[in-house]
Order: structure tokens, then C-alpha cells, then sequence
């Protein structure tokens, strides 16, 4: 991806409280593509620089409250990734995957995955495709699961899962002294 990221210079912009015709007029307007989907008021666009410098001005003109350009490298998750995905592929048919132990929830379609043998092109999908956050979180709700913990630094994710549902439950672990707290509070589990 680094390489891609090299050979297609881009970026990242979060795109707040916009609705669903104002993200896809941008998309078409900026020559840009939806990046991840975060939570009901984030989405994130992808694609070259001059796309999102141009959807920065055109979010404006078309009411978007804020835009947040990201401080990353590429344009990911996009067809300009389209490279790093075919050589993944090349990796991942060395590869072998069996079916998950418990569920597991990929973000390429929101869904748990079924079979081991899915994994390696969902994996290979997902680097040109969007992220989908916030479909993943609603169904993992919907299945009825209300506990979630969200492990390393900061808490951008227990972030986005709070305003997609604010009646779950979440935990941050970050660090031994949290690790061990949370290992304690769930003894029955281990």
C-alpha cells in the first residue's frame, strides 16, 4: 500500500454531518471515492490531492458543516490501491485460513464471515473498497452483542461506536495497568 501510496500521491477527508447525496455529489464532482463509513456523521472520502483540496471548497458551497482533512499518506481504500491489492493476492494464495473460532465481523460487507476459505479475498478486496464502520458496529448490535472493547492507543473507535449506539457498553485497554483492570473485572470469561 506504501507503495501505491507513493506511485498515486493522495489523502483522506472527513466529510461531517453530510448526507448521503451531498457525500455522493462530491465523490462525483471531486473525483474522489468513499474511503471508510464511520459512524452517521463521519464519512471518509479518498483520492488524489487536488480531489480533496477541490471537495474542501465544494462542501462548502454545498452546505457540509465540516471537513476535516486526515493527516495520512495515500489515498486508501480506493481504486488507486488497485496495485497493492493485486500483489496482496499474490501473497495471500500462499496463504490459509481456517473457519473462525468465534465470529468475526468483516468490514468490507458488515457481515460475519462464514468460511475460512472468504478471508483471503475479502483481504484482498478491502484495500480497494470502503471500510464499513458503522454497518459492522449496527450488525454486530443487531445480533444482540452490547459489550465492546477496544484495544490500543487513543479511543477513536469506542468514539465512533458511541454515536452510532450510545446504549452499548465500551472498554478502552491501552496499556498494562488497563489490561489488568479489565483482566480482573472479567475473570468468568478467561
Amino acid at each position: 500500500m506504501h507503495e501505491a501510496a507513493e506511485k498515486f500521491k493522495g489523502g483522506m477527508l472527513a466529510l461531517m454531518y453530510a448526507t448521503e447525496d451531498q457525500i455522493n455529489h462530491i465523490c462525483n464532482a471531486c473525483d474522489l471515492e468513499v474511503a471508510n463509513i464511520n459512524s452517521p456523521e463521519q464519512v471518509i472520502v479518498t483520492g488524489t490531492m487536488e480531489g480533496i483540496q477541490k471537495a474542501i471548497e465544494e462542501s462548502r458551497k454545498i452546505g457540509i458543516r465540516r471537513t476535516v482533512p486526515l493527516n495520512v499518506s495515500g489515498p486508501w481504500h480506493s481504486r488507486w490501491m488497485k496495485e497493492a491489492s493485486e500483489q496482496f493476492e499474490v501473497v495471500l494464495k500462499d496463504c490459509s485460513f481456517n473457519r473462525p473460532m468465534f465470529p468475526v465481523v468483516m468490514n468490507i460487507d458488515a457481515r460475519i464471515l462464514s468460511d475460512g476459505d472468504d478471508i483471503g479475498v475479502k483481504l484482498k478486496n478491502q484495500i480497494v473498497s470502503p471500510v464499513l464502520w458503522k454497518q459492522s458496529i449496527e450488525h454486530l448490535i443487531a445480533l444482540g452483542y452490547t459489550k465492546f472493547v477496544e484495544v490500543g492507543p487513543k479511543q477513536v473507535l469506542s468514539g465512533l461506536v458511541r454515536k452510532i449506539d450510545k446504549s452499548v457498553q465500551i472498554t478502552h485497554v491501552e496499556d498494562p495497568p488497563s489490561l489488568a483492570s479489565f483482566l480482573k473485572s472479567h475473570e468468568s470469561l478467561i
